[in-house]
């Protein structure tokens, strides 16, 4: 992953634990690597169903900084 690196990625889990509707909700400014990661989220194909027998959407903040690096740029990512 470059450096630095921060996107937010949006998902759904099904109540069997199918993992769909993967897609970019905040992008960085490395296409290539939300592409990579958004092709990472859905080989998981299945998870762990979610507790109670629903659905759930999940969005989720990859990053990659420096030791010591506390900025993110966006307040999402906040």
């Amino acid at each position: 992953m470059p450096q630095p690196y921060s996107a937010v990625f949006e998902y759904k889990i099904d109540s069997d634990g199918r993992v769909y509707d993967v897609g970019v909700l905040e992008a960085s400014a490395h296409p290539e690597a939300d592409e990579l990661t958004v092709r990472m989220i859905r080989a998981m194909d299945r998870v762990l169903p979610p507790p109670g027998g629903r659905a759930v959407q999940v969005r989720e903040l990859f990053w990659n900084t420096g030791q010591g690096d506390q900025s993110l740029p966006t307040d999402m990512q906040r």
